[in-house]
């Protein structure tokens, strides 16, 4: 559907030209010239041989995985700092979601008001870099950078699930979107299991006491979790960073092909 609206938004008020040109004519001169013809929609096999793919495979095994994660702990690392109650660790795990909500909106809507740019690239790179700066923030022992990191990782996870299907509309066609986003979902997985099966029970028992099942260290038993989250999320921006560039250059050989060239000016003398 976005791609669908970015179409109608280029060809507004050059819907002559337009015409002329899929019909084989340009400038309405009577010179035969061939119609563009449609990029090929991408099946699941083919999509699997493009850089792209792996570009958003590694953006939802990083950003996606680190926010996910840290989504799921997110009550069990406030109560392990003993800030406030166990109800104050719920509602603060609240405000994240509603925030994540809030942001997913919000993504919805500068899509809407920028149709013709490529909103969808760059909100994936700012989900990917507020999951930088959010797990830097739940790394440092400070009760209200504590908020500010819950927050922003709310707003990440908001970025990133409103923009990352549109980005793969637009890279890989609408025609086996589906199926294509799944498989993509599945390899973002990767990065999920091996933080919250590997990394994070490793980091978690190397600071409980001897025959403790809970930590007892403070921020101290996240800490090393939330350290790895920060080099995936550095490392999801620059795969985000890099789908920005091929987004950007699909979208300019697409407004090419659609609009033909002019034809050359005469001047006064001829």
């Amino acid at each position: 559907l976005g791609s669908q609206r970015d179409l109608l938004v280029r060809c507004r008020g050059r819907t002559e030209e337009l015409g002329a040109a899929y019909a084989g004519v340009q400038g309405g001169s009577g010179a035969a010239q061939p119609a563009p013809a449609p990029a090929p929609a991408h099946t699941a096999r083919t999509a699997l041989h493009t850089r792209e793919f792996w570009l958003v495979a590694g953006v939802m095994a990083t950003v996606c995985g680190s926010n996910t994660v840290t989504i799921n702990l997110i009550s069990i690392i406030i109560d392990d700092r003993h800030v406030g109650t166990p109800q104050f660790a719920r509602g603060m795990n609240v405000m994240l979601m509603t925030t994540s909500a809030l942001f997913r909106i919000l993504t919805g809507q500068l899509m809407a008001m920028a149709p013709d740019k490529p909103v969808h690239a760059w909100t994936v790179t700012m989900s990917a870099l507020a999951s930088v700066v959010g797990q830097a923030l739940f790394a440092v022992d400070s009760t209200p950078l504590l908020f500010a990191a819950v927050v922003i990782v709310g707003v990440s996870d908001g970025f990133f699930w409103a923009s990352l299907p549109i980005v793969c509309n637009s890279l890989f066609g609408l025609k086996n979107s589906g199926g294509i986003y799944g498989m993509l979902n599945c390899l973002g997985a990767v990065g999920f299991i091996s933080l919250s099966l590997g990394v994070q029970p490793a980091v978690y028992s190397s600071n409980s006491s001897v025959g403790m099942m809970e930590c007892d260290a403070g921020v101290l038993c996240f800490r090393g979790f939330h350290l790895v989250c920060l080099a995936y999320s550095v490392g999801g921006t620059c795969a985000a960073l890099g789908l920005v560039r091929v987004v950007a250059k699909q979208r300019a050989s697409l407004a090419s092909a659609l609009l033909p060239a002019q034809p050359p000016r005469l001047s006064g003398s001829e």
